[in-house]
């Protein structure tokens, strides 16, 4: 088949007219063909050889061509005969009738949960390491052991820390005799200054009393010694000798009539009993003038002249008293201050004895135990053996209370704050669910997941952190946690599929079904509380049992159109 017989075939398979067969060539070909007539006789072989070569490349394009040509065709037809398949097959078949979705208003409790894995850990460990350095000399627990805190794990021995206690003893015991020492002073010193004005005080009480004394005498001295020499005259004019008689002692009777010498003392008495007689009676007549002039003697002495004016006592010198006290009392604040230090040092010293008994720092499972009856630690000297291995003396885990570490993107992490609770599952364990509350949530994002290049584009997290306070005994840590926490949780709401609200200049807009026949609707404003991605807390607005439309309002009025046709 010659070029133009193909040419011509491929015009009928396409559709398209066929290339006149002398067409204008290609602007090469004439030229070449110009350059073989210009030739002599000796390059025509080598004109042929371009001319071949030429027709050879052209008859390859326009094979290209046609096979392009023959494949779009191919696809065309394949396209028109699949559009027409399925117009028919969509004919034959029933048209469906367009219902628009709708919900009824619930009352449910309403929650938010956000979920993230994460690994289980210990709630704590800790690796005991004594403050002082010592040698064993007791070790109370083993591996496996629970132990709370404060339980005693192993003790020391260390005699220097025992002389330090006894050293800062004997130094609060010399501070406390310092102390007294001080207060007795004070209380001399107050005890010589209230003497002091004691003693002052009285003097000059006695003074001053004197002192009024000797001002009334140098008033009315000449008036009192007037009087009292008037009343002495008047006692003087009153005064009369009466001195009371001795009576005479009667002699002893005679013993016969004839005892010349009793006679004798008998006459002698008679003559001196009548005497006396006489005396008596004239005694008893003056003692009444006698009386009158011992009661008219004046009662007081002779006043006596003033004299000299007596002077008052000089106070004492209070600022030197007060002084003494003031010294005294700092010597009871420096003393105070000493005893306060050896007390300080005291307690420092038998608190640092005390750090011998080396106890639990928190409740757990003893996991490991290096400690060995023996062994020195820290630089202490004299042990017989080493403590420096890979094992610690003493390490505690707390498995009573266990944690879970999480990531949240940074959307969610604004829903999640400290205090939260969730539940935590595990993939070991598929009948056990704990509760956890959230203990710790970053404020710095920690990572971004599926970023590429650097360019930052990955998923922003932020670290959480979650206890549980009472995890089942068969939890191991490392264990895989999935854990969902609930950021809302709302009992007994009104809820409603997030796909009903509309969302508008003047807020928030639902479609009520007025009809459930036609579905006509009424708009009708809500106020929205709490909402996650799929439902919505309605808090004003809806009843329990209201009907909504989820597909929006054009969608009711052209199912209510369709049902007007149709009853028509």
């Amino acid at each position: 088949m010659t070029p133009s017989d193909e040419t011509n075939a491929t015009s009928e398979l396409s559709g398209t007219p066929a290339e006149p067969r002398h067409a204008a060539e290609p602007l090469e070909l004439l030229m070449a063909t110009t350059a073989l007539a210009g030739t002599s006789a000796d390059d025509d072989a080598d004109g042929q050889l371009a001319l071949r070569n030429l027709e050879r490349r052209r008859a390859e394009k326009r094979r290209k061509k046609r096979i392009k040509i023959i494949v779009a065709c191919a696809l065309v037809v394949g396209l028109i005969a699949v559009v027409v398949g399925q117009r028919i097959l969509a004919g034959m078949a029933p048209e469906e009738e367009h219902v628009p979705e709708t919900a009824v208003v619930e009352r449910t409790d309403f929650q938010n949960v956000i979920s993230a894995s994460g690994a289980l850990k210990a709630g704590s460990t800790v690796i005991v390491t004594p403050e002082v350095d010592g040698i064993i000399e007791d070790v109370r627990v083993s591996e496996g052991q629970e132990v709370k805190e404060g339980d005693l794990l192993f003790t020391l021995k260390n005699d220097s820390l025992d002389k330090a206690v006894r050293d800062a003893g004997q130094e609060v015991q010399s501070a406390q005799q310092g102390l007294a020492s001080a207060q007795d002073s004070v209380s001399s010193a107050e005890a010589a200054r209230d003497d002091a004005w004691c003693r002052y005080n009285q003097a000059w009480s006695e003074a001053d009393q004197a002192h009024k004394e000797w001002e009334y005498l140098s008033k009315n001295y000449d008036k009192l010694h007037t009087k009292w020499q008037n009343q002495k005259n008047i006692a003087e004019g009153k005064k009369k000798t009466s001195i009371e008689p001795v009576a005479p002692e009667a002699p002893d009777r005679p013993t016969s009539p004839d005892d010349d010498a009793h006679k004798s003392e008998w006459n002698t008495y008679r003559s001196q009993k009548a005497d006396y007689d006489k005396l008596y009676a004239k005694y008893v007549e003056n003692k009444a003038a006698w009386d009158a002039y011992q009661a008219a003697l004046p009662k007081e002495d002779e006043p006596q002249p003033a004299g000299e004016e007596p002077t008052y006592p000089e106070a004492p010198d209070d600022v030197s008293l007060v002084s003494a006290i003031d010294s005294a009392r700092d010597g009871v604040t420096s003393a105070s201050m000493t005893l306060q230090k050896a007390k300080e040092a005291y307690d420092e010293a038998v608190a640092t004895a005390d750090k011998r008994k080396v106890k639990a720092p928190s409740s757990g499972n003893v996991v490991a135990v290096g400690a060995k009856v023996g062994a020195a630690v820290g630089g202490a000297a004299g042990g017989t053996s080493d403590t420096s291995s890979a094992v610690p003396l003493v390490q505690i885990s707390d498995v009573n209370k266990m944690t879970v570490n999480i990531e949240v993107n940074e959307i969610d992490i604004l829903s999640i704050e400290k205090g939260l609770w969730a539940k935590v599952t595990f993939s070991a364990l598929p009948d056990v669910e704990l509760d956890a509350q959230v203990q710790e949530v970053a404020t710095v994002a920690t990572g971004a997941s599926g970023e590429a290049d650097g360019d930052g584009g990955g998923i922003v997290t932020f670290h959480v952190g979650l206890v549980i306070p009472h995890p089942d005994p068969a939890l191991r840590p490392g264990m895989t946690a999935s854990v969902k926490i609930y950021t809302v949780d709302i009992k007994d709401a009104l809820v409603v599929p997030a796909t009903a609200l509309t969302e508008g200049e003047d807020g928030t807009t639902v479609e009520v079904v007025t009809d459930e026949e036609t579905l006509a609707t009424e708009t009708r404003p809500v106020k929205v509380g709490a909402r996650n991605a799929s439902e919505a807390v309605i808090e004003e607005g809806l009843s329990e049992g209201d009907t909504l439309l989820l597909v929006g309002g054009a969608a009711a009025e052209e199912f209510a159109d369709a049902s007007s046709e149709e009853l028509g």
